[in-house]
């Protein structure tokens, strides 16, 4: 995101989990958007609505932005566990 900021998403059969990163890797927040009808662009932007951050320039990691984000030393390690989904995106 603009602020430096990551939003990962992952959906679920009910729901979209996410988790809110700083630009230090570290996570700041974490839950889940009731509402599987939104796309997930939308999805992401409700989330950040609720934070009162604005979702901006928002884009999907390519690999190998995902591939840099994983590897910092200061991510947590692994993703927070939460329902197994059926898939995910990082914004």
């Amino acid at each position: 995101m603009e602020n430096g900021d990551y939003l990962y998403i992952q959906t679920s059969e009910t729901s979209y989990d996410y988790t809110l990163y700083g630009p230090d890797y570290k996570e700041l927040d974490g839950g889940q958007l009731d509402n599987p009808d939104l796309s997930l662009a939308e999805a992401g932007k409700e989330i950040l609505a609720a934070y009162e951050l604005s979702a901006g320039k928002m884009e999907p990691l390519a690999a190998t932005g995902w591939m840099i984000f994983w590897k910092q030393p200061n991510r947590p390690m692994p993703f927070p566990s939460r329902r197994r989904g059926t898939g995910s995106t990082a914004f």
